[in-house]
C-alpha cells in the first residue's frame, strides 16, 4: 500500500491583536510609601504618583494633574487619602483607590518653592511640609490651613518627621545645615537643635519607649540621642553612607535578633548591605549583602567604589519583610526570618533591546536592556529576576527550541548560556570567549540544541559547541567549531535553519549571505536592498528566506535560486524585525517609528498596523503557540499581544445572528401594530431611518400624536439620547423635517431645559438643528408668502357689489335699450358718470359678448352697432336676469376680460396704421430719390 500525503489542516488567518498586559516603567526614583495593610505601594513617577498593587505587581490607578510636576507625596497613615505637592506650589487631595482627586489648596502665598518632604502625624489630621525656601509648615488637613510657620533652617528642608506619641506634639526637621530640630507645636517654638552629623540626615528611627531616636547621614556614622536632655547618647561609626534606619518591633523573627526582650535596629546604604545593629549598645549583630557590586575591568579602581546602593529601606510588618530600594529603580523585598529575596519590581527597564519567551509553558520572558543585567519576568505575578554576569551591555539573546536554556551576546565581547534551575531560577553555565568587538546577534540550532551561532561588530560569523554536561558552579569554557569572515561591515542578525543546515546573516553592507553549517562554505548571497540587513528569518515551512531592511522593505527569498520573489512595501522608516506566524503564511514586523504591521504573504497585504509605542521597536517575539506576541522598544515599553482573531469571529457571527433575530422581531411588532415596542427596538438597533417609517405610521393612524407623545416620553435616557442624534440626521432633509420637528416639539414640552443641559450631546445637538430648522421656517415662510398671494388674487377677482341688487343694475339699463332708439345716448351718462353711485352701477353691467368696436375721438367715444348685434344684447339681457348666481359670475368674468381687451386692440389699431404710415413715407422716400438721380444723370 502507498502512503497518502493527508492534507494541510486550514489555518485561520490571524487578523487582529491586542494588548493583553504592558510592562512600563512605574518608579523613578524618589519617595515610595506603601499602605497601612500592605497590599499597595506607592512611588513616583516621572511628573506622576504610581498605585501598584504589591501580589500582582500591576499599576492600579496613576494620580496624575496635566500640565503639572508632583515633587513629593505623603499618604495618611488611615489609607483615606493622599496629599501631592506640585511644582506649582498647589496641594491636592486624593482618594488614591479610585484615583479622583477630592480638594485643592494654594501653598504659593505660604511657601515660595516647591515642597521638597512632607509627612502625616499618627492621627491622620496634621501634614507637615519641609520645602526648599528653609520653612517649615504644619497643616490642618481637614480645614486645609497651615497652623504653624517654622523658620530658621538653612537650606532645603529634606526631612519631616513627627513624634509617634501625638500628644507630645513635636515636630523633627533636617536640612541641608547638617542639623535636626526639633519643634514644639503648643508653642510654636524650637526646643533644640541637635549638632552632630557632618552630611545630610537621611533618616530618623525612634525607640519603642519614645525617649530615643536613632539618626543616620551619609558622614558613615549612626548618632543615638536622648529625647529627654536633648543630647548626644552615642555615636556609631556604620563605614558607609547609611540611607535608611528601621527599628525592629521587640520579640520580631530576623536573622541576628537572639533577644527577643531587646530593641533592635536595620541600616541600608551605600555598600549594598543590610546590617542588623543591637540598640542598647550599638553593635553590629548581622551583615548580609543583598545587591553584588559591579564588575569592572579596572580592579584598581574597583576597590574605591562603593557597589550598587541602596537609597531607601523600608519596614512591612504585615508581610513579615523589608522593602529595600535600589539607586537603579529597583524595589526588592526581603524576607526578615531570612534576608532573602522573595520578590523584586523593576521601576524602569531602560531601553528594551531583545526579548523572548523562556519556560517550558513560557511563563517568563527574558528581556536584554540597555543594562549588564539580565532581567527575567514571571507574566503571572511582574517579579523580575536580575541576573549578573556579562560586564557590559547586553545586545541580543534567544532561548532554545526546549525553552529551558538561553543564549545572550554582550558588548564585552563574549556570549554565555543560562539554564534554567527547577525553581525557575537561571545561572550562567557556559561562556563563550573569542570575539574582537561587541556580539550584535546570536541564534539556537533548532533540532538537537547542540551548537550556537554569533555575529559580531568584527565582521565574523562563529559556530560554538555546546557542552553536554555542565557545572552549575563554575561555567565551562565553550570551544568554536569555525569562524568566517563573513560581511564587510557590523552583522546585524544571524538564524539557523529548522533543519539546522543552513545559516544566514544580514549585514550593515547591504547584503544577506547563507551558509552551509556543515562545512562552513557560502552558499550565495542576496543583493538587492539599497540599505543595511537588519534582520534575517527562515520561513519554518517552505524554502524561503525572509530578510528586514533600513530602506523600509520586507523581502522574500527563494533558497533554491536565490532570487526575491516577493517585495513588501509600507512601513515608513527601517524595518529592525520581522518574525513567521500561521505556519510561514504571515509575517509581523516592527519598525523605526514605533509600529507594527500583520502581513499576508500570499496576497503581499497589510492586514493590520499596531500602534502602541512611541520610539522604535527594537524586537518581536512569538510564543511557540502563536497566539502571544511581545514587543520591545526605545519607549523602555513592553507590550504583551493577544491574538483575538477567532474571537472577534465568533463576536462578529453572533452579533450578526442576534441582528437578524431583532430584525425579525421588529418587522412582527411593525405588523402587529405595536409602534411603542417597535420605536425602542429600532433605537436599540441604531436605525434611524426605521425609526423615522415607524414614526410616520404613528402619525398617520387615530390619535397619532398622542400615541407618540406617549411612545416618546417613555423612553429612557439612553434611547433619548440616540433619538436626538436621530433627530439631527433627519432634519437635513426637508422631507422629513416635519417628523423630526414634531419628535422635537414633544422632547421639548415634556422636558424641563434644566434636564436637557445636564446632556453630555445636548450642545452639539442644538448647534447641528438650529441651521436646518431656520432654513425650513424661511421655506415654509416664503411658501406662506405664496398662498397669500393667490388669496389676494382670488379675492380682487371677485365682484365687490352684493349678488341680490344684480338683477335691478342690469334690468334698468336692458329697459332703456329695448324701448328706445337712443339707447346709445341714455347710456353714455351711466358709463362716464364720475359719481361713487352711478359708478357703482356701471360696474354691475354686463358688456355683450361679441366684439365691439371703441373709438376715441376728441375724448369723446361712440358705440358702432348694426341692429342685428342691439336685438341680440336685448335678448342676452333679457337671458341673464333668469340665470343663477354661477352664470352671473362667469358674465361677469368675461365682461371684466372684455374691458381689459378694449384698450389692447386700441394700442394695436394704433400701432398698425402708424405702420402703414411710416411705410408709406419710406416708399416715397425711396422715390424721390430715385427721381433725382435720373435727372442728376440726364443732365
Amino acid at each position: 500500500m502507498t502512503d497518502i500525503k493527508k492534507p494541510r489542516p486550514d489555518t485561520l488567518l490571524k487578523t487582529n491583536f491586542e494588548v493583553s498586559s504592558k510592562i512600563d516603567a512605574f518608579y523613578t526614583g524618589g519617595k515610595v510609601q506603601f499602605s497601612s495593610e500592605e497590599d499597595h505601594l506607592l512611588c513616583t513617577c516621572n511628573d506622576k504618583i504610581q498605585v501598584i498593587h504589591v501580589k500582582s505587581g500591576k499599576v492600579v490607578q496613576t494620580l496624575q494633574e496635566e500640565g503639572d510636576v508632583v515633587s513629593c507625596f505623603a499618604l495618611s497613615p488611615d489609607d483615606k487619602f493622599c496629599v501631592t505637592a506640585s511644582k506649582s506650589l498647589l496641594l491636592r487631595q486624593w482618594d488614591w483607590m479610585n484615583g479622583t482627586q477630592i480638594r485643592t489648596w494654594k501653598a504659593r502665598n505660604i511657601h515660595r518653592a516647591p515642597i521638597a518632604s512632607m509627612t502625616f502625624d499618627s492621627t491622620s489630621t496634621l501634614l507637615a511640609t519641609g520645602s526648599s525656601d528653609s520653612t517649615v509648615k504644619v497643616w490642618d488637613i481637614i480645614k486645609q490651613y497651615y497652623t504653624h510657620n517654622f523658620k530658621g533652617s538653612s537650606g532645603v528642608v529634606s526631612l519631616v518627621c513627627f513624634h509617634p506619641n501625638a500628644q507630645l506634639l513635636h515636630l523633627f526637621s533636617a536640612s541641608d545645615d547638617c542639623k535636626i530640630r526639633i519643634w514644639d507645636l503648643k508653642t510654636s517654638r524650637c526646643l533644640a537643635v541637635l549638632e552632630s552629623h557632618y552630611s545630610v540626615v537621611t533618616s530618623l528611627a525612634f525607640s519603642h519607649c519614645g525617649q530615643y531616636v536613632v539618626s543616620s547621614s551619609r558622614d558613615n556614622v549612626l548618632n543615638m540621642w536622648n529625647l529627654s536632655n536633648k543630647k548626644l547618647l552615642r555615636t556609631v561609626p556604620a563605614f558607609e553612607g547609611v540611607e535608611s534606619v528601621v527599628m525592629l518591633p521587640i520579640g520580631i523573627d530576623c536573622l541576628g535578633c537572639n533577644d527577643k526582650s531587646i530593641e533592635y535596629f536595620i541600616t541600608a546604604g551605600s555598600k549594598g548591605q543590610l546590617r542588623v545593629w543591637k540598640f542598647s549598645d550599638g553593635k553590629c549583630v548581622f551583615s548580609k549583602t543583598i545587591l553584588q557590586a559591579k564588575n569592572n575591568k579596572n580592579k584598581e579602581s574597583s576597590k574605591d567604589e562603593s557597589g550598587q546602593q541602596i537609597v531607601h529601606a523600608t519596614l512591612c510588618h504585615t508581610l513579615g519583610m523589608i522593602a529595600v530600594v535600589t539607586f537603579d529603580h529597583n524595589i526588592v523585598l526581603h524576607e526578615l526570618a531570612s534576608l532573602t529575596r522573595t520578590k523584586q519590581f523593576v521601576g524602569y527597564n531602560d531601553e528594551i533591546l531583545d526579548l523572548c519567551f523562556v519556560g517550558a509553558d513560557e511563563n517568563h520572558l527574558a528581556v536584554a536592556t540597555n543594562s549588564s543585567q539580565l532581567r527575567i519576568y514571571d507574566l503571572t505575578t511582574m517579579n523580575c529576576q536580575l541576573l549578573e554576569g556579562h560586564t557590559d551591555t547586553i545586545l541580543s539573546l534567544e532561548v532554545n527550541s526546549n525553552g529551558d536554556r538561553l543564549i545572550t551576546g554582550s558588548k564585552d565581547n563574549t556570549i554565555r548560556i543560562w539554564k534554567m534551575t527547577c525553581e525557575t531560577e537561571f545561572k550562567c553555565v557556559a561562556v563563550g570567549v573569542g570575539h574582537t568587538h561587541a556580539v550584535t546577534t546570536v541564534a539556537w540550532s533548532r533540532l538537537s540544541s547542540s551548537f550556537v551561532a554569533s555575529g559580531s561588530q568584527d565582521n565574523t560569523i562563529k559556530i560554538w559547541n555546546v557542552p553536554s554536561v555542565v557545572d552549575n558552579d563554575v561555567p565551562v569554557k565553550m570551544t568554536v567549531r569555525f569562524t568566517e569572515k563573513a560581511h564587510d561591515r557590523d552583522i546585524n542578525s544571524i538564524t539557523v535553519s529548522p533543519n539546522d543546515k543552513l545559516l544566514a546573516t544580514g549585514s550593515q553592507d547591504k547584503t544577506a549571505r547563507i551558509w552551509v553549517i556543515a562545512s562552513g562554505s557560502s552558499l550565495g548571497t542576496l543583493r538587492g536592498h539599497k540599505r543595511g540587513v537588519w534582520c534575517v528569518k527562515f520561513s519554518p515551512v517552505d524554502q524561503c528566506l525572509a530578510t528586514s531592511s533600513a530602506d523600509s522593505t520586507i523581502k522574500i527569498w527563494a533558497l533554491s535560486d536565490l532570487t526575491c520573489v516577493k517585495t513588501f512595501e509600507g512601513h515608513t522608516s527601517s524595518v529592525l524585525r520581522i518574525c513567521f506566524i500561521t505556519r510561514g503564511m504571515q509575517l509581523i514586523s516592527s519598525g523605526s517609528e514605533g509600529l507594527l504591521k500583520l502581513w499576508t504573504i500570499k496576497t503581499n497585504e497589510c492586514l493590520k498596523t499596531f500602534d502602541q509605542h512611541l520610539d522604535k521597536v527594537w524586537s518581536v517575539a512569538v510564543n511557540k503557540s502563536q497566539d502571544q506576541i511581545v514587543s520591545g522598544g526605545a519607549d523602555s515599553v513592553i507590550n504583551v499581544w493577544k491574538d483575538v482573531s477567532e474571537t472577534e469571529k465568533e463576536e462578529a457571527q453572533a452579533a450578526l445572528e442576534e441582528n437578524v433575530l431583532k430584525q425579525q422581531e421588529l418587522s412582527n411588532l411593525i405588523g402587529g401594530k405595536k409602534y411603542l415596542e417597535a420605536i425602542a427596538l429600532a433605537i436599540t438597533l441604531n436605525q434611524p431611518f426605521r425609526v423615522l417609517n415607524i414614526i410616520k405610521d404613528v402619525l398617520l393612524v387615530q390619535n397619532g400624536l398622542e400615541e407618540l407623545t406617549k411612545a416618546v416620553t417613555s423612553l429612557r435616557e439612553d434611547q433619548l439620547d440616540v433619538i436626538l442624534r436621530f433627530l439631527v440626521e433627519w432634519n437635513t432633509n426637508s422631507k422629513n423635517c416635519h417628523v423630526a420637528q414634531t419628535v422635537l416639539s414633544i422632547i421639548l414640552k415634556n422636558k424641563t431645559p434644566y434636564e436637557l443641559m445636564n446632556r453630555s450631546n445636548m450642545k452639539e445637538t442644538v448647534e447641528a438643528l438650529i441651521p436646518y430648522s431656520e432654513k425650513h421656517f424661511q421655506r415654509m415662510n416664503r411658501l406662506l408668502q405664496q398662498m397669500e398671494f393667490i388669496e389676494y388674487t382670488w379675492q380682487s377677482m371677485k365682484l365687490s357689489a352684493p349678488l341680490t341688487s344684480l338683477p335691478q343694475s342690469i334690468g334698468e339699463p336692458s329697459q332703456v335699450v329695448s324701448t328706445s332708439s337712443g339707447a346709445e345716448d341714455c347710456r353714455l351718462p351711466r358709463i362716464t358718470d364720475n359719481s361713487p353711485e352711478d359708478h357703482q352701477a356701471s360696474e354691475n353691467i354686463d358688456l355683450p359678448s361679441s366684439p365691439v368696436e371703441v373709438n376715441y375721438t376728441n375724448g369723446r367715444h361712440t358705440q358702432e352697432t348694426s341692429e342685428e348685434e342691439e336685438e341680440m344684447n336685448r335678448e342676452h339681457m333679457a337671458d341673464i336676469e333668469g340665470e343663477t348666481e354661477i352664470h352671473v359670475m362667469k358674465k361677469r368674468r368675461k365682461t371684466k376680460k372684455l374691458h381689459e381687451e378694449v384698450p389692447q386692440e386700441r394700442k394695436k389699431a394704433k400701432h398698425k396704421i402708424q405702420q402703414k404710415k411710416t411705410k408709406k413715407m419710406r416708399t416715397e422716400t425711396k422715390k424721390e430719390q430715385h427721381k433725382k438721380k435720373r435727372k442728376t444723370k440726364t443732365a
